[in-house]
């Protein structure tokens, strides 16, 4: 996708490429203006060598067979997935958050290798950008590539964040739709104590129609009736991870049992329909 970079952006990235040792962190997200998200997500893919600066301020990519082992997509078509969420996240928070986005304070629960905090960069100062992960791994990855940002290890349930709150918006991509009905309160919890007041949560959750996608699925049924009776399906990965697998949460259970939480909005990024985007805010 060079081609596009070639023909409609190069004087953008020529000038910002020569301005950008010399700008402050907190005036960047402004020196990329001309960009918008979709080319700065093919720059995130892969910086032309003409562009030093920004091939040193962008992190570099994880394989492609870790990116998928990790996440089930790799490359154009995960960089598409990404975009989805951000542009999602990005319109709710400009109707239902507080102030300007580019002055947010956010947090990326369950970060990995950084793939939508390096997406952010191009419109909030790194320094106001934070990570946490339960994999020290993968934390490691992401420093080691270059993710800019805060970037700590978590426990599992953890009972409070390594960084100084409150935080303007929380994210979680792919998170609930992993957790045990316990371990998900736990981390609504969590989260609750540090949002800021105004603050906004975005999450995905998966709906109904992620138990359908394979019919030989073990237990099938019962997932979808479980579904169907408690709004509520989970099913662990393995006896030793009881608190992570696979889960879908439905409208009504998040209305039954999500106490002290609004949901603002609810957004699908049709490249990735069975990540349900909702945006929370406390009541």
């Amino acid at each position: 996708m060079h081609f596009l970079l070639d023909e409609y952006f190069q004087p953008a990235l020529r000038r910002i490429d020569r301005r950008l040792p010399e700008t402050a962190a907190a005036d960047r997200p402004a020196l990329f203006a001309p960009l918008p998200l979709s080319i700065w997500g093919v720059l995130s893919l892969d910086v032309p060598a003409e562009f030093p600066n920004l091939a040193a301020f962008l992190p570099r990519m994880p394989p492609d067979a870790l990116q998928a082992a990790w996440v089930g997509a790799s490359g154009a078509r995960l960089l598409q997935q990404s975009l989805g969420f951000v542009e999602a996240m990005m319109r709710a928070y400009r109707r239902h958050g507080r102030g300007r986005f580019a002055d947010a304070r956010i947090l990326d629960f369950g970060c990995g290798w950084g793939r939508h905090l390096r997406l952010l960069s191009r419109f909030v100062p790194v320094t106001a950008l934070h990570g946490v992960d339960i994999s020290p791994e993968i934390l490691a990855l992401a420093r080691d590539l270059g993710v800019k940002g805060h970037l700590a290890q978590i426990p599992e349930r953890a009972d409070r964040l390594p960084f100084a709150g409150p935080y303007d918006l929380i994210y979680a991509f792919s998170v609930l739709t992993h957790l045990s009905e316990a371990a998900h309160r736990h981390t609504l919890d969590l989260w609750a104590r540090h949002l800021a007041p105004g603050g906004i949560v975005a999450v995905t959750v998966r709906p109904r129609a992620y138990w359908t996608i394979d019919p030989g699925r073990p237990n099938r049924a019962a997932l979808l009736d479980a579904h169907d009776r408690h709004g509520f399906a989970f099913v662990p990965h393995g006896p030793e991870t009881a608190d992570y697998g696979d889960t879908s949460i439905s409208p009504a259970y998040i209305q039954r049992h999500w106490p002290g939480w609004q949901v603002l909005a609810v957004d699908v990024a049709l490249n990735d329909p069975y990540q349900t985007i909702l945006v929370l805010r406390r009541a």
